[in-house]
């Protein structure tokens, strides 16, 4: 084995077990939304807005409303257990007619 090669597979063995280290950490948990993060760290969540995923755990209410324009029946979108719009849902109440 040349020196090049040696050195090399030095540097692949020695930044392989850090490249795991920074790549597989734990990931923030799903509990975790944005504006838990900022409070968890004294910044106040002062302007966030989102309409596809909850920004503070503590909030259990609607993401979004939709009218279905043929009987102006109204859906409000809750969030999935992984925080994000359900989707679904207002697929299937908007089906085969327009929704605003």
């Amino acid at each position: 084995m040349n020196k090049k090669h040696f050195i090399s597979a030095a540097a692949l063995c020695l930044c392989t077990p850090l490249m795991l280290v920074v790549c597989c950490k734990r990931a923030q948990d799903i509990s975790d939304r944005p504006c838990d993060i900022y409070a968890a760290h004294g910044t106040p969540c002062v302007a966030a807005h989102s309409t596809t995923r909850l920004l503070n755990s503590a909030y259990n209410g609607p993401l979004y409303r939709v009218i279905r324009e043929s009987d102006g029946t109204c859906l409000d979108v809750t969030a999935d257990s992984r925080g994000y719009a359900f989707s679904e849902l207002q697929d299937e109440f908007c089906k085969g007619t327009v929704c605003r």
